[in-house]
């Protein structure tokens, strides 16, 4: 499949609402530091996830890395300093 979904959650943030603020900070600093243009989705529970759409046949697991790599990073980086 091209599509694909995933949550960034870091283990000292539990509050629901800041998670889903947080997907969205992820998404726009993955595009400022230029690793990847990703979009959000809604989760049928109503939360918010990340997601890619792969089509590019150039594309390599050591891409779909990166941006997994990144968005974890980005994440914890951003839910350590309180900033989104």
């Amino acid at each position: 499949l091209s599509i694909v979904n995933w949550r960034v959650e870091p283990e000292r943030l539990d509050d629901p609402e800041r998670l889903d603020r947080l997907q969205l900070a992820v998404m726009h600093e993955l595009e400022e530091r230029g690793v990847a243009i990703v979009s959000n989705a809604p989760m049928t529970d109503g939360h918010t996830a990340l997601r890619a759409c792969i089509v590019n046949f150039r594309t390599t697991a050591e891409d779909i890395e990166v941006v997994a790599a990144a968005s974890k990073e980005i994440g914890e980086d951003l839910a350590a300093r309180g900033g989104f």
